[in-house]
């Protein structure tokens, strides 16, 4: 399971590996907030944490995600 404290640690991350890609210009409060807003969106039972089942359950029925993961699939590149 992860924590909303975790996603931030994530966010960071993302953010961090987009470095000058990122527009506007990112901070600590973007990073928060971006974070926040998933979490919010992931947190179904709003216990605080998201289990890998609520993860996938989520991601596999939100066509956003889905669209948004199709870019990561590089089983096409060569």
């Amino acid at each position: 399971r992860i924590t909303v404290d975790e996603l931030v640690q994530i966010s960071v991350a993302i953010y961090a590996l987009l470095g000058c890609n990122v527009s506007p210009a990112y901070d600590m409060k973007t990073c928060e907030e971006h974070a926040n807003k998933v979490f919010e969106r992931l947190d179904v039972h709003k216990n605080g944490y998201i289990t890998y089942d609520q993860f996938m359950e989520i991601c596999l029925k939100d066509e956003t995600i889905i669209r948004s993961m199709q870019f990561l699939d590089t089983t096409g590149l060569q």
